[in-house]
Order: C-alpha cells, then sequence, then structure tokens
C-alpha cells in the first residue's frame, strides 16, 4: 500500500499510479472517503488508493480494526474487527451524507441529554434545600407550640394583668404559627410529591 493521504488528494492519481498498474481514483471516490474521514475526526481514519480504484480508510487500536472501503461501484464497505469478532456492513454510497449527519445529531442529543442531567441535578440539589428550610421552620414551629402548651396551664385566673397579656401574645403566635406549619406541611407534601413523580 501506498503511504496514508487526506482522502481528497488521493483524485489526483492518474491511471498506472501503482508502478504501471492501479486505476485512476474517481473524483466522487474520494470525495465519499473524504466526508468519512471528516465525519470521525476521533479515529484518525488514514486514507490509502486500492490497485482497483476504491479508496481505503485503516484504523486500528488495541481493542481492534476497522476498515472502511468506498468503491467506485458507489458502495461502502465496512469491516470491523472487535477481538476476535469481525462485523461486515456494505451502504450504497449515496446514504453516506446522512449517515454522518445522523452521526452529527447523536453527538448534539448527547450533549442535551448531558445540560439536562445537570439542569435536573440543580433542580434537584435546590428542591432539597428547600424541603430542609420549611422542615427547619416546621421544628421551629413545632417547639414554639410545645412551649405555649406548656406555658398556657400555669397561668390561672388570679394571674396577673401582665401573665394574661403573656399568654394571649402567646396564644396569637401559636395561632401564627399554625397556619403558616399547615402552609408549610402543604408547601412541603406538594415538593414530595414533585420529586417523587
Amino acid at each position: 500500500m501506498a503511504d496514508p493521504r487526506p482522502a481528497r488528494t488521493l483524485a489526483l492519481l492518474k491511471a498506472g499510479w501503482l508502478d504501471g498498474d492501479g486505476e485512476a481514483i474517481p473524483r466522487p471516490v474520494a470525495e465519499a472517503a473524504q466526508i468519512i474521514q471528516d465525519a470521525n475526526p476521533d479515529l484518525n481514519l488514514l486514507a490509502f488508493p486500492t490497485a482497483e480504484g476504491d479508496v481505503s480508510l485503516e484504523a486500528a487500536s488495541q481493542d481492534g480494526r476497522l476498515s472502511v472501503r468506498v468503491t467506485c461501484d458507489h458502495t461502502v464497505e465496512v469491516d470491523v474487527l472487535h477481538g476476535s469478532q469481525l462485523l461486515s456492513v456494505t451502504v450504497p454510497a449515496g446514504q453516506i451524507a446522512p449517515l454522518t449527519q445522523t452521526g452529527e445529531r447523536v453527538r448534539q442529543l448527547e450533549r442535551e441529554v448531558a445540560r439536562l442531567r445537570g439542569r435536573t441535578h440543580e433542580i434537584q440539589a435546590a428542591e432539597m434545600a428547600k424541603r430542609a428550610h420549611m422542615e427547619a421552620r416546621l421544628a421551629y414551629y413545632d417547639n414554639l407550640r410545645d412551649q405555649v402548651r406548656e406555658w398556657l396551664p400555669r397561668v390561672g385566673a388570679g394571674s396577673s394583668i401582665f401573665n394574661l397579656h403573656q399568654a394571649v401574645e402567646l396564644q396569637a403566635q401559636l395561632d401564627a404559627a399554625r397556619r403558616e406549619a399547615d402552609d408549610l406541611h402543604r408547601q412541603l407534601a406538594a415538593l414530595r410529591q414533585g420529586t417523587s413523580g
């Protein structure tokens, strides 16, 4: 095989390029191979001409080998060797562009999914913080209620006006605390239902 080069340059080869043998590489074949090479930069596909006028793209790794052959009869033959398993696929050349566009669309969707997963984690963290804050406030109101319940029986009929005024004030605080606690319980239940659904 000849030295590896970008696929588009193979169209410059004339008939007889291989010691008097070797067919010229048609421009559509070289262009189709270039599309595949450009669409998969991470594979580091190396382009080679074949004696038949086809273009062979090759890539190897520790796990296996990828061989893509763009032929003069407008097909693309893909061979993937992974370990001891060989997968071979033949695709009409007219489907190369849609396949590369599909690959880019898949990569876009993967990026969008990753972004949404990150946003979901942010929302869940915010909801957990809100829930913790509500639960802390509920604990405060429960404590206040317990204090008022403990203190009210001590205020009898013979108590001073000051003690009576304190009892009324504490009762008003307790009523407000009950209303806010009920509201917080409703919010917390809605929040729990939203995160479990």
